[in-house]
């Protein structure tokens, strides 16, 4: 079956270049939302969504998108943002990443009790999007195969996209040992130079864990280090 991709409704407020088509596709993995930057997104590879409200900080939030699999909003600023993000009325918390479902609403910047920006998720394909997460997550010891770049749980087949499986390659050559962030940057993003924002790390980090792990909020196998990186023990 072929997967459709997803796509953000504008409800309320005002995109920079969005008229009369009120539909803004998520065709890239990563995604910023905010007011523009002169410096633009931190990952030059992003795609930007544009908003034209002073209450709406820059690189506000960030959406995280793989067709078929799981949507991810997430806020991009360390400190948080001064107005906040909800999702269906409840703020979020800085630094942490909550999935998407089909018909959530996603609420820029809180003020006077209103929201200045809303938008609705629509996905394009429920069925693929509500089972993605549980069909996921094994129950058994994980086994990679890097020349095969194959990825398996017990005897199931687990698809990873290409950044995916390159970080988790890198980590299982270097199982046991802490990998920072920079060397990460440096070998998995060699082709850009290394140049990689730690968002964007961390992001792959957990898209990977929803894949891997029995409970991604309680990783086995694809530890943090605070303040450093990541550590692979299998």
């Amino acid at each position: 079956m072929e997967r459709k991709a997803g796509f953000l409704r504008l409800e309320k407020g005002r995109v920079d270049g969005l008229e009369s088509r009120r539909e803004i596709p998520l065709s890239s993995d990563v995604t910023v939302v905010g007011r523009p930057s002169a410096h633009g997104a931190p990952d030059p590879r992003a795609s930007s969504i544009g908003i034209s409200d002073d209450y709406v900080s820059r690189g506000h939030v960030t959406i995280t998108y793989d067709p078929g699999q799981v949507c991810f909003l997430a806020e991009e600023r360390p400190g948080g943002t001064q107005n906040g993000t909800f999702i269906n009325g409840k703020r979020l918390e800085p630094g942490k990443q909550y999935p998407l479902k089909d018909g959530d609403l996603i609420a820029l910047a809180k003020v006077s009790d209103e929201f200045r920006v809303t938008f609705r998720f629509r996905e394009g394909d429920r069925t693929l999007a509500g089972i993605a997460v549980s069909a996921l997550i094994p129950t058994e010891d994980v086994t990679i195969d890097v020349q095969a770049r194959t990825v398996l749980a017990g005897k199931r087949s687990i698809p990873l996209r290409r950044k995916e499986f390159d970080l988790l390659a890198f980590l299982y050559r270097n199982r046991g040992r802490a990998c920072s962030r920079n060397e990460i940057a440096q070998q998995v993003w060699a082709d850009e130079g290394g140049i990689v924002a730690e968002e964007t790390i961390d992001t792959v980090i957990h898209r990977i864990r929803e894949k891997i792990e029995v409970d991604p909020s309680k990783p086995r196998f694809l530890v943090t280090l605070p303040r450093f990186g990541f550590r692979l023990d299998l």
